[in-house]
C-alpha cells in the first residue's frame, strides 16, 4: 500500500520536534518563496465582509479573467478547491476501467483512479535516461487504457517534455479512444511557458483535460484554487458531479487579483531561474548527491556513494529546521531519492549548510 504522504506538513513537524513555525524552512512543498502577492493580501483584508455571502458557483469573474490571460474559451473551464479536487471529480465522471500512469509521478493520480475502482497500470520513466518520456512505449500501451495521466513538468522529477511528443501521444490516443489528463500544475514557473503548454498548442483535442494550479505559483495553498480545461460536454458532467460552491469567495477574489499582478509574475520567474541554477550547482558539489536539473521550482536529487538514505536525511535535516520531500513512496523510486523546493538565496544557503552538517 502506497503511503499517502505529501510535503508541507509543518504542523506535524512542529509537534514532533517542538520547533516554532518561524524556525522551519519548508523545502518539501513547491511553493513560491516570494509568498502571496501583496495586493492579494490587501484585497483579502478588504473583502472579509464578503464571507456573509455564498460564493458564485460559476466563478464567473474568475472565469472571465482566466479567458483574458489564456487562450481558453470560458465554456471549457471548470474551477476546483485545488487542482487535486478536479482530478477526483473527473475520475468520478469518466469512471474508467483501466488507468495508465507514469512512474514516478504525482501520487494522487493513483488514489483518484482507485477511488472509483479503476485498475492501475504503471509505465516506467527510465532512470538511466533522466526519467524521460518513453513515447514509443506509451503509444503501445494506449489501447490497454481508458485514461492516461501525464504531468508536465513532471512531479517529482522536474522533467519537462516537449509539446510535440505530448501531442503525438494525444493524437494517437484519440484514435484509440483513450482519454488524456495533462497536469500542468507547475507550467507557469517556466520562462517559455507558451512553447510547452498545450493551452497554446495549435492543435485542439477533444480527448484531453488540462489541469492548472494557482496555489503553487501564487503561494496560496491554504486557499485551495485550481482550474481545468476540457471539452464542454465533459465540463458539464463535472459541474454536476461537484459541490456547487466548491471554490470559496476569497479564493475566487485572490485568483482574479493574482493574474493581474504582472510585476509579481515577472519577479517570480526571474527568482526561480536564478535560484534553481544556484541551488543545483551547490547540490552538485556534494559527492553524495546527484541533482537533476529542473524545469520548474523544485530539484529532484539522487543519493549516491553513501549509506545515508532519504528517510535518514529527512530526519536529520528536520532537526536543523529544513523539511525536504522524501520520495521513497513514489512508484519506481526508492529511499535513494528526495526532492527539494527552490527558495530564496538565504534559505537555499541555509539548506546547503544544513546538508554539510548532517551528511556525515
Amino acid at each position: 500500500m502506497v503511503r499517502r504522504i505529501h510535503g508541507g506538513d509543518i504542523v506535524k513537524v512542529q509537534k514532533k520536534l517542538g520547533l516554532d513555525k518561524e524556525d522551519i524552512i519548508d523545502f518539501s512543498a513547491n511553493i513560491n518563496p516570494l509568498g502571496p502577492p501583496a495586493r492579494i493580501l490587501e484585497v483579502l483584508q478588504e473583502s472579509l465582509g464578503e464571507i456573509i455571502n455564498y460564493p458564485d458557483p460559476e466563478c464567473q469573474k474568475l472565469r472571465d479573467t482566466i479567458s483574458q490571460f489564456y487562450p481558453v474559451d470560458g465554456s471549457r473551464l471548470i474551477f476546483g478547491n485545488g487542482a487535486s479536487e478536479l482530478i477526483f471529480i473527473l475520475m468520478k465522471v469518466l469512471n474508467p476501467r483501466r488507468v495508465l500512469i507514469p512512474a514516478p509521478t504525482f501520487i494522487e493520480y493513483q488514489f483518484a483512479a482507485q477511488s472509483v475502482g479503476s485498475e492501475v497500470t504503471f509505465f516506467r520513466l527510465p532512470h538511466e535516461d533522466g526519467f524521460s518520456l518513453p513515447v514509443s512505449e506509451v503509444l503501445k500501451k494506449l489501447s490497454q487504457a481508458d485514461i492516461l495521466f501525464l504531468c508536465n513538468p513532471n512531479n517529482p522529477t522536474g522533467t519537462l517534455w516537449e509539446r510535440d511528443k505530448i501531442e503525438e501521444i494525444i493524437a494517437t490516443a484519440q484514435k484509440k479512444g483513450t482519454f488524456i489528463v495533462l497536469d500542468e500544475a507547475f507550467m507557469d514557473f517556466l520562462e517559455k511557458e507558451q512553447q510547452y503548454s498545450l493551452l497554446y498548442g495549435k492543435k485542439h483535442f477533444d480527448n484531453m483535460f488540462v489541469l492548472r494550479s494557482m496555489t503553487k505559483f501564487f503561494a496560496i495553498p491554504g486557499l485551495r484554487l485550481g482550474w481545468g480545461v476540457g471539452h464542454p460536454e465533459i465540463i458539464k458532467k463535472m459541474e454536476l458531479a461537484k459541490d456547487p460552491w466548491n471554490v470559496n469567495i476569497l479564493a475566487q477574489i485572490a485568483g482574479r487579483e493574482a493574474l493581474c499582478d504582472q510585476s509579481y509574475i515577472n519577479k517570480t520567474k526571474e527568482l526561480i531561474k536564478r535560484e534553481k541554477q544556484y541551488l543545483y550547482e551547490q547540490l552538485a558539489k556534494f559527492p553524495e548527491l546527484k541533482p537533476y536539473f529542473p524545469a520548474a521550482n523544485y530539484i529532484f536529487v539522487e543519493l549516491v556513494n553513501t549509506s545515508l538514505d532519504s528517510l535518514k536525511l529527512k530526519e536529520r535535516l528536520s532537526q536543523k529546521g529544513c523539511l525536504i520531500r522524501d520520495c521513497s513512496n513514489y512508484a519506481n523510486l526508492t529511499s535513494r531519492f528526495f526532492r527539494t523546493a527552490v527558495r530564496s538565496r538565504e534559505e537555499n544557503m541555509h539548506l546547503i549548510n544544513a546538508l554539510i552538517e548532517v551528511k556525515g
